[in-house]
């Protein structure tokens, strides 16, 4: 019986060090707002990429699957999919995130160090 025992517990640590192992963090950053601060953090798990968001106000959080991307100047941005203002995300050359939509850029979030 306690053979059975330590080879469940041996397994689901197996189990849960690979679910763990399978999340990549692609960036973090901060958006310092008096009405809209907020942490992203984008990140890939099991072969599809996501955004979180934590507001600072009120705690409130959100997450939504991305889609990788090139626009037309060749750079790589993650999009939010059926967005009809085409929501997507830049990360530049000095590793901010450009928030921007159809219009532009609306907000540039700063690295998490």
């Amino acid at each position: 019986m306690k053979k059975v025992s330590i080879l469940l517990i041996l397994f689901s640590l197996f189990i849960s060090t690979q679910a763990l192992a399978e999340k990549k963090i692609i960036g973090k950053w901060v958006v310092n707002d008096i009405y809209a601060g907020r942490n992203i953090e984008i990140y890939k798990e099991d072969g599809q990429i996501y955004i979180f968001r934590k507001f600072h106000s009120d705690g409130s959080r959100s997450g939504y699957k991305l889609i990788k991307a090139t626009n037309s100047s060749g750079e790589t941005i993650y999009k939010l999919p059926n967005s009809y203002m085409r929501d997507h995300y830049l990360i530049t050359e000095n590793n901010r995130l450009q928030i921007r939509d159809k219009l532009g850029v609306i907000d540039v979030a700063q690295p998490v160090k």
